[in-house]
């Protein structure tokens, strides 16, 4: 009785197992042996010879290997896999892995897709495989000038199965087609913010070394950073507390421009400078302008303009 129990204790999950018994007999051997030589590494691996079985992690980490000692046969990598991942699998599915090397070396080296999504994620089937990395390629592409949705990527998938693939049906891209394309290349909605994306990077680029070199001939304390933004002092928050549904309301645009200055190491701050629609509105009523502790300016649009930033300059070169 104590004999029977000894397996149960050692791993009680294998009794769920379909191939307990054989396992069972395995762990009853008072010698332990290596993976690649236990008889549970043969057994398991009549259960375990699909390629679903193996994340996309594992089968970079096996590409991998196999580019570091590219001396290591097919069943040198099938025991080597077992050893660290504890999984095995036919030689069939190592060869079919290895004709994916160059596809996983280069998903690796993707900084798109996070490694804990390459880790977890197994790979599914894909009918059309050139006119998903064709549609891949477009989107990598178009990203940067364009803003794209999904409804532009289902026409373009279709206008790309009719070009590769002439001779397939007629597809149908339906919703979750499209989210399974954009959760297996790491595809989610982004919002643009600010207008870097106008910018020519190579001239920037360019640019900032010749700024470096006129920069490095000062002290920290010398270099200063001015740069404007507007408040929109009237602008009320999108979200509410209500029992309803509430209706949305015209955004008030009423704003005034605030010009702030600082030095690198943040030991000098310049006062601020406000721009205003007008020259005396109603709240400085009896207020000395000298008082403030800020700048003062005016204008119709309550911009900076060429003539603000002279009196800005001379106020600062004081």
């Amino acid at each position: 009785m104590a004999q029977s129990l000894i397996p149960m204790m050692v791993c009680p999950l294998l009794y769920h197992c379909p191939f307990s018994s054989n396992l069972q007999l395995t762990l009853s051997q008072p010698t332990l042996s290596t993976p690649s030589t236990s008889p549970s590494y043969h057994t398991m691996g009549k259960y375990n010879n699909t390629l679903g079985q193996l994340t996309e992690g594992m089968c970079i980490t096996l590409c991998q290997q196999k580019h570091r000692r590219p001396a290591l046969t097919q069943g040198e990598l099938k025991e080597w896999l077992w050893t660290m991942h504890g999984i095995c699998v036919t030689q069939a599915t190592i060869s079919l892995t290895l004709k994916r090397s160059d596809e996983l070396l280069a998903m690796a080296a993707d900084t798109s897709v996070p490694p804990l999504q390459l880790a977890l994620r197994t790979r599914q089937a894909v009918q059309y495989p050139q006119m998903e990395l064709a549609l891949k390629r477009w989107f990598l592409e178009q990203q940067d000038k364009v803003n794209l949705n999904g409804d532009m990527l289902r026409a373009k998938a279709a206008r790309f199965l009719q070009e590769l693939h002439p001779d397939a049906p007629k597809m149908a891209f339906s919703q979750g087609w499209l989210e399974k394309f954009k959760d297996w290349h790491g595809i989610k909605s982004f919002c643009r913010f600010g207008e870097s994306g106008a910018l020519d990077m190579e001239i920037v680029g360019a640019a900032l070394l010749d700024i470096h070199v006129v920069v490095d001939a000062y002290a920290k304390k010398d270099m200063f950073n001015m740069d404007e933004t507007g408040l929109c002092w009237r602008l009320q928050a999108d979200n509410s507390l209500a029992t309803h549904q509430l209706e949305g309301r015209k955004i008030n645009k009423e704003h005034i421009t605030l010009v702030i200055c600082t030095n690198s190491d943040n030991t000098e701050k310049i006062p601020l400078t406000i721009i205003g629609k007008h020259l005396n509105p109603r709240c400085f009523k009896g207020i000395n302008h000298d008082m403030l502790g800020a700048r003062y300016h005016a204008n119709a649009k309550a911009w900076m303009t060429q003539n603000v930033f002279r009196l800005w300059l001379l106020d600062f070169d004081r």
